[in-house]
């Protein structure tokens, strides 16, 4: 399932999310999604299905928002 020899700490560039993953979630949060396509990340974990956990913040104003999402290894690409 996930690309061979990745794991947690490993830098990767999310590359696409499939519209399969979008249409139950919030507007503001697809946009935000959306605006982490081709940005690194590194590699939180793996869940029971070896999606790719990936952690990122946001800052509105004062305010600083922590997200989590997996996603398919195959929307990420490893980072040399």
């Amino acid at each position: 399932m996930r690309e061979p020899n990745l794991a947690s700490g490993d830098r990767v560039r999310l590359v696409r999310l499939d519209a399969w993953f979008l249409p139950d979630m919030e507007p503001e949060l697809v946009t935000l999604l959306r605006g982490r396509i081709g940005r690194d990340h590194a590699v939180a974990g793996f869940d029971e299905y070896g999606h790719v956990e990936l952690e990122f913040t946001r800052r509105l104003g004062n305010k600083t928002s922590f997200h989590t999402v997996w996603v398919d290894p195959s929307w990420v690409e490893r980072v040399r």
